[in-house]
């Protein structure tokens, strides 16, 4: 497993600070065994690498986890419940608004309200790769 994320950040001054961007599981990965997914966002600061780090854990990492039927926020090693249960064909949309340093959450079209706060000035669209997972920006 691996995190991974785009190359360009989202910041303050791209698109007057407001992005909408979707993230579509093509197929989850496995973990211990388990249906396992995980998307979100990374800053700067993101330091696991490494293999076996998922995007939740690290400095500046916030997540989306949706691991053996149990689905939560991650930031900083604490667990928050939230969203669905995600499974191949499913799209998460993030809608960014670094205006006011937020994050909100829809998973198909379904909105979870807002996941993440207080975030840094560059933020870059991340995933764990768990094996045999797939993920595709947009949704054609």
């Amino acid at each position: 497993m691996r995190t991974v994320r785009l190359a360009a950040p989202l910041t303050q001054t791209s698109a007057g600070g407001l992005a909408e961007w979707d993230m579509v599981v093509e197929a989850t990965g496995t973990r211990k065994g388990k249906p396992a997914a995980e998307v979100g966002l990374v800053g700067e600061r993101f330091d696991r690498w490494d293999d076996n780090m998922m995007t939740g854990n690290g400095a500046e990492a916030w997540a989306f986890q949706s691991y053996s039927g149990c689905t939560f926020l991650k930031r900083d090693k604490i667990n928050t419940s939230y969203g669905a249960v995600l499974k191949a064909g499913d799209v998460v949309t993030f809608r960014l608004d670094m205006n006011e340093r937020t994050c909100s959450l829809a998973i198909n079209g379904k909105d979870y309200g807002l996941a993440w706060r207080d975030l840094p000035d560059r933020v870059y669209p991340a995933v764990s790769l768990f094996p045999g997972s797939r993920y595709r920006f947009g949704t054609d």
